[in-house]
């Protein structure tokens, strides 16, 4: 039978400012080839030149300012470089 993990209290306070922030600019850079990348349109999946399945390395970014999914085959290797308008909430 699986185990799922306990639940997490977060507060109401941190989920709205989550929540309210909107993203601006989608892009990283991967730590291995310096390369800078950006994701500008909802379905623009983009990949550092380093990436490789072969070799297992590189990161890569999806989403535009519609939403955010990254990904590396070593995140200590993946700086992370969005930017967000915060609608007049403090910065997390």
């Amino acid at each position: 039978m699986l185990e799922y993990p306990e639940k997490t209290d977060i507060s109401s306070q941190y989920v709205e400012k989550v929540c309210m922030r909107k993203l601006i600019r989608n892009r990283a850079q991967c730590l291995d080839c310096m390369d800078i990348i950006e994701s500008i349109g909802r379905h623009h999946f983009t990949t550092c030149k380093c990436y490789s399945d072969e070799t297992k390395t590189g990161i890569f970014i999806d989403g535009g300012q519609c939403y955010q999914r990254s990904g590396a085959y070593d995140f200590s290797k993946f700086k992370d470089l969005s930017e967000y308008e915060e609608d007049g909430m403090e910065s997390l």
